[in-house]
């Protein structure tokens, strides 16, 4: 199999594009989305379909709806958020996305992408870097996906395309220049799966999105220490992998659970719930923002977020009892 190596961006985009090469029937919306500084990941896509891009206003409580309404109607809609803290003000129709095939006794569907850009650790304060991940992860019906590679951005939107359900697709902009080799063909990952970044046998880190490359930075701290780190990283947070998780757990006997979102209520809460309910015997802990709003510059939003620095004091506090 032959590699190529491309961007985080680059690869979304070349998902995109061929997505709407074989199907007509696709059309994205959203808020600055003929601005390449605003939305950098559909140039190509833009460049040959820019009539199938929609520029909104700011609609962001309606989005969802004319999603569905589209969908409904025989198109494939994509929308998008630059703001991933705008979706508070699209909450209701997310929830309506999520009930819709309950409330019309339908089989399948609503099936609508929503792309949701997330501006984390870029200073940009409580307004526009707050994660919601965590607020979402209890809606219905929604899967969730959380890419960390290029190799993962593109499968997962391969597989969002083809998915009966809405689907989140989670994009952090610090990831947007992470370059990574892909296959040279196209290919699909799995809603529900993940990978074990790297093989341990101290303690356990589960991520996703932009924590995984902490959770390796941190692994790669440890090593000198001789403390042998695995990690794992969550493809899809909503269906999650939980058997990898509890393997991994049943053998390092240690597990830290590392997200963007605040500590209270958050998704590792569901996943420490998760092992403490089906293992006996395992230390856990949980890495979050503190459950404070996020200070805008990033020489502040250090003292919120969770950093590198943290998650080895966590392992080492962890492996030392």
């Amino acid at each position: 199999m032959t590699l190529r190596t491309i961007t985080f961006a680059d690869a979304i985009d070349a998902a995109l594009e061929e997505e709407m090469v074989s199907d007509s029937r696709i059309f994205i919306l959203g808020e600055d989305i003929l601005d390449v500084s605003h939305n950098i990941v559909t140039r190509g896509a833009k460049d040959k379909f820019p009539k199938r891009f929609i520029s909104t206003p700011l609609i962001e409580d309606m989005l969802g709806d004319i999603g569905l309404g589209m969908n409904l109607a025989g198109l494939k809609p994509i929308l998008n958020l630059d703001y991933g803290t705008f979706v508070s003000n699209a909450f209701n129709s997310l929830y309506r996305l999520g009930i819709w095939r309950y409330r019309t006794a339908e089989k399948s569907g609503p099936a609508v992408i929503f792309r949701i850009s997330h501006y984390g650790y870029l200073g940009r304060g409580a307004e526009l870097a707050a994660s919601f991940l965590g607020a979402i992860f209890h809606l219905p019906n929604i899967v969730i996906a959380t890419p960390a590679f290029p190799h993962d951005a593109y499968g997962l939107l391969k597989t969002a395309f083809r998915s009966d359900r809405p689907v989140i697709f989670f994009e952090h902009k610090k990831l947007y220049d992470h370059s990574g080799t892909v296959p040279n063909k196209e290919y699909k990952v799995p809603f529900g799966s993940s990978t074990v970044l790297k093989n341990g046998t101290d303690v356990t880190l589960i991520a996703w999105s932009f924590m995984s490359h902490f959770s390796m930075s941190a692994a790669k701290i440890l090593e000198p220490q001789k403390i042998n780190v695995e990690v794992i990283v969550l493809h899809t947070i909503n269906p999650m992998d939980m058997e990898t998780v509890l393997n991994s757990a049943r053998k390092t006997k240690r597990v830290i659970i590392l997200e963007e979102d605040m500590l209270r209520g958050g998704i590792g809460t569901e996943i420490s719930t998760q092992i403490s309910e089906r293992l006996s015997g395992i230390k856990i802990a949980r890495i979050a923002a503190k459950n404070v709003p996020v200070p805008t510059g990033q020489k502040y939003e250090t003292l919120i977020l969770p950093n590198i620095e943290n998650i080895v004091e966590e392992c080492q506090r962890l492996c030392s009892n």
